[in-house]
């Protein structure tokens, strides 16, 4: 990163970006000076690409606000517990396919089927509607009949909010504990309860049959 910079002429940068020098220069001041400081990038950000995120966890890295309480990075996601899904390992691990690429390789016939869970990628992604019109077989886990589960060959009806225990975390890690404040209505059941259902039926997963557990996990899984 040093070497990378060093070669680089503030006055070109700022004008590069539409700031001013001096705006710039205080706020690397600031943000050295400061005892402690974390950084925030919302979806701009985060929709220019990795090399953004990489540049920023770089100059925490260079200014040592990584490492330690109430420093860091935070990385403001789409959805109410996009960093609890994150933290609890809803990623492509290696050799895997993220999003985007499934959708393509739907696309091509490479992928038959598909599983969707609280998500309506077919409102608003061309490339997701293709993908779901191609593939062989889609299964959407939802509460309502939206754009994407009236595209499926089988909709399995999820509780709300109110019908379910859950936790959630937030953009700090805080995990928060909700309770069921009612009953779930006609045949909908909680989304692990569920996931649980097909494993069982599958007889290759077992998941925990209560949500306290999963808490104790989550919270584990915050702090990495």
């Amino acid at each position: 990163m040093r070497k990378l910079v060093s070669g680089l002429k503030l006055d070109d940068l700022a004008a590069e970006c539409g700031v001013g020098v001096e705006p710039i220069r205080n706020a690397a001041k600031r943000y050295m000076e400061a005892e402690n400081a974390i950084i925030v990038y919302g979806h701009d950000a985060r929709s220019a690409g990795l090399p953004v995120a990489e540049a920023l966890a770089a100059a925490a890295l260079l200014a040592g606000k990584v490492g330690k309480a109430n420093n860091g990075l935070i990385a403001l996601l789409d959805g109410g517990n996009s960093r609890g899904a994150l933290d609890m390992g809803l990623r492509p691990r290696s050799g895997g396919l993220n999003a985007a690429q499934m959708w393509q390789a739907a696309i091509e016939g490479k992928l038959k089927a598909l599983y969707i869970a609280g998500l309506d990628p077919a409102a608003s992604l061309p490339q997701a509607r293709a993908a779901l019109e191609q593939a062989d077989f889609v299964v959407v886990q939802e509460l309502f009949l939206t754009a994407t589960a009236q595209l499926a060959d089988v909709v399995l009806p999820a509780a709300s909010v109110a019908e379910r225990d859950a936790t959630y975390t937030n953009a700090e890690r805080r995990v928060q504990r909700s309770r069921q404040a009612r009953g779930s209505v006609g045949e909908s059941r909680a989304d692990w309860q569920i996931v649980q259902g097909i494993a069982q039926r599958l007889e290759s997963l077992a998941f925990q049959p209560a949500v306290a557990p999963v808490t104790r996990q989550a919270k584990r899984a915050a702090r990495r």
